[in-house]
């Protein structure tokens, strides 16, 4: 009875890898904007390359961008000259993401040019989960790998974050990192019904819900590549 109580308390999640088009097709010639706006100053005080990816910057960043002639103005624009794990969105994009639950994110104005025209965007700025929320390390496998070769070299058990941190601070070998084999989210963290994000250090690139891909889907939203992570659970 108790093993029953169990199974049922344990709800798969279904998560998708968030990624965007490279496919002509959809944008057009890549990539979708090259590099700075002609006459940008990233000097600035509120310059977009000041923005960090593991912070919310205290001032209001000037996110001008152009796309490329030959290249089409997507739903989602790949992201470009800031250190930001977010999307370049447009206005119904952003109207979609804010039905949903998304954590430790802002978004901040910003203007996309393209063939004399100036379309009103929004860098939606994402952060990682605090302190590996979500994670139960006891059910979770992880393993060391090369960089370079993308080998795995020996599975590593880890009870808890500290335990994580102190095997990262001490690679010698730079060329070697952790990777997740499988994650398990608690239950706390699944009842919790959250739409978007990611986790440090590389484990997962941003995670979107199932729920959420498939609005996205249904309001035939262009610029992402969606793929499920079997990993995260």
């Amino acid at each position: 009875m108790v093993k029953l109580m169990k199974l049922l308390n344990f709800r798969a999640m279904i998560y998708y890898e968030a990624g965007l088009t490279v496919d002509k097709k959809i944008i057009g010639k890549y990539p979708q904007i090259p590099g700075l706006i002609d006459g940008y100053n990233k000097t600035m005080p509120n310059s977009m390359t000041k923005i960090k990816w593991n912070e919310f910057p205290d001032f209001i960043p000037d996110l001008r961008y152009e796309v490329q002639r030959g290249s089409k103005v997507t739903d989602v624009i790949d992201l470009a000259n800031t250190d930001s794990s977010g999307f370049l969105i447009n206005e119904k994009l952003l109207d979609i993401f804010l039905k949903f639950n998304l954590v430790r994110f802002h978004y901040y104005p910003a203007q996309v040019f393209h063939l004399q025209k100036c379309y009103k965007y929004f860098l939606l700025h994402l952060l990682p989960l605090e302190d590996f929320l979500g994670i139960d390390f006891d059910k979770s496998i992880f393993f060391e790998q090369n960089v370079i070769y993308r080998s795995k070299i020996n599975e590593v058990k880890f009870h808890d974050e500290v335990s994580f941190l102190e095997v990262f601070s001490n690679f010698k070998n730079k060329d070697h990192c952790i990777q997740a084999e499988k994650i398990i989210l608690t239950n706390d963290f699944r009842n919790k019904n959250i739409d978007i994000f990611y986790f440090k250090f590389g484990l997962t690139r941003v995670l979107f819900s199932e729920r959420l891909v498939d609005e996205i889907k249904k309001n035939k939203i262009t610029g992402f590549e969606f793929q499920r992570d079997e990993r995260v659970k």
